[in-house]
């Protein structure tokens, strides 16, 4: 379950696309396996706030696994979100990256994505990323004893 952690925490201090902007809003599908056991959930992230005085961006995450949800909201700095520069910058230099440029199919659609080796703390697979709130539309890993698969099943652009 550390892996899933790590993961989850990773995604949820990531952010967001035109980004940033309030009610920027990405939701997956998680499954887990670990010890021939799977368990599947939800994760869904949204940007609830701004304040212009602080410059700080408030992100709710939402965790929903077995019918047990967890919520925990943090502040950020833009510079912390996913911008749309940034996203069309790793569409475009993807190769570059050391990422194979293409397109992904989840439950939100086909969505072109830069799609990148992950080895990192023993965990290996991919990440596919693109230009959706939170930047992450896909991502499979998996270490000696537990796999992870998160996937896009929709997202909203916020205002």
């Amino acid at each position: 379950m550390k892996l899933l952690s790590a993961l989850l925490l990773t995604l949820a201090a990531t952010s967001a696309m035109a980004m940033p902007a309030v009610n920027d809003a990405a939701s997956y599908d998680v499954t887990v396996s670990q010890g021939g056991q799977s368990i599947s959930g939800t994760q869904d992230l949204v940007i609830t706030a701004y304040n212009a005085t602080t410059k700080l961006y408030t992100v709710k995450s939402t965790s929903t696994f077995n019918g047990q949800t967890q919520v925990q909201e943090q502040t950020t700095t833009a510079d912390k979100l996913v911008s749309d520069a940034a996203a069309n910058q790793l569409l475009s230099n993807c190769a570059a990256q050391g990422g194979t440029l293409g397109q992904v199919t989840v439950p939100a659609g086909t969505l072109d994505a830069c799609t990148l080796p992950v080895n990192e703390n023993g965990a290996r697979g991919t990440v596919s990323l693109g230009a959706v709130p939170f930047g992450l539309i896909k991502l499979e890993v998996a270490n000696a004893s537990q796999s992870m698969t998160l996937t896009l099943k929709a997202y909203t652009k916020g205002q």
